[in-house]
Order: C-alpha cells, then structure tokens, then sequence
C-alpha cells in the first residue's frame, strides 16, 4: 500500500514537470524579435516624419524675367531688360543721359496685403554700407559690378527708398549693371526679400537673346 501511495505521487510530479516544461517552451516557427521603435515624447518617430511636399518654402523658384515672382505680400515684375543710356534727373528735373551705355533692369514692384503698409530699398544702393543688394550673375558664374552714381543723383524710374508703401500700390525701380559678356547665354537676377521686408529671395532667368538693344 505504502509502494502504491509512493508511485501515485511520483506519477503525480511527472505529470506537473511536463505541464510547465510545455509552458516554458517557445512556440516553434512563430516568435520574432520585436524591433525596437525611437520615440519622442511618446509619440513613435515615424509618425513623426515630414514629407518634403508639406515643408513650406520661403524662397521661391526661379521664373522666367516676363513672369511675376510673389514673396510674402510682395510681388516683383521684370519689365524690360534693355542696353542704353542712362537717363538721370537733374534738379529743374531735365533728363541728362550719360554717354556709355549700360545694362538696365527695370523693375515693377507691388504691395499684394489689403492693410499692411510695407517699405522698400533699392537693390542697387549707392551706399557701399548697403548689406543686402541684387546680384546678376552670367551663365558662366561671372557676376555683373553694379552702376551706381553717387549719393543724391536721382535715376529715372527709379525708388531708392519708400517708408510708406500702402496695399495695393505699385511702385518702379531700375536697377544699372555694367554691360554683359558677350559670349553670355543667360543672366540669374537675385533679389533678396529683405529690402521689401520680405523672407527669401525673389529669383528670375534672363535669356541674352530677351535683352533689347
């Protein structure tokens, strides 16, 4: 009896061996290493991920120079590209054209906002402190020296400063550069947004063959 009772409890600590050795076992075939997720504040990282399409941009691209590039609230026009004389105002307001002949941007610029005000300095500053100005710049990466003719000469079409450019008001502005090599296929004109308190750049192609003469 004592022999039966001995065997029945080993039977008894087999059986419960086998049930958790069957608990601890890994299933064959179906368990893989979870990979683990950066996160940042909680949130998993690729739920955080940007496309470039929704990033918004602050510089504009580079257009054609006969179509309008908008910034901000500020629209810019190139209204012709030219080869000629300069013309300047004298102070009975006569026109006096100098002798050489120089490349001229002429410039139409807009203020888009219904209520904000904005102001505007020239690209092409006859003050050499000036830190932010056009730059023109050939096919060949030779970069064209501005034409400036000195503090307090007034060149026609041209805006060297406006403090008070109310919504909807358009105001001109000519830009002088020293005449094109002419071996120049196309011209880069950059603009900085900040002399119209605007972010980026205003950014047009010219075309040599577009240049009139």
């Amino acid at each position: 009896m004592f022999q039966k009772s001995r065997l029945l409890v080993a039977l008894a600590l087999c059986i419960a061996c086998g049930c958790d050795k069957e608990k601890l076992a890994p299933e064959q075939g179906t368990a893989k290493p979870i990979a683990p997720v950066a996160s940042m504040g909680g949130v998993p990282a690729s739920s955080l991920t940007i496309k470039a399409s929704e990033v918004p941009s602050t510089t504009p691209e580079r257009v054609a120079w006969n179509q309008p590039s908008t910034n901000g609230q500020v629209r810019v026009s190139i209204k012709k590209v030219s080869i000629g004389k300069v013309a300047l105002k004298e102070l009975d307001g006569t026109l006096k054209y100098l002798d050489e002949p120089r490349l001229m941007i002429a410039l139409k610029i807009e203020n888009m906002h219904e209520k904000r005000k904005m102001a505007y300095h020239t690209w092409v500053p006859d003050l050499d402190a000036a830190k932010t100005f056009g730059r023109l710049v050939d096919d060949s990466g030779y970069e064209l020296k501005r034409i400036t003719f000195g503090f307090g000469n007034n060149v026609k079409d041209r805006t060297v400063f406006d403090e008070g450019v109310n919504p909807g008001k358009v105001i001109s502005d000519l830009l002088v550069f020293e005449l094109p090599p002419p071996n120049a296929k196309h011209f880069d004109l950059d603009l900085p947004g900040t002399n119209c308190g605007q972010r980026g750049t205003y950014q047009f192609r010219i075309e040599m063959k577009d240049i009139a003469k």
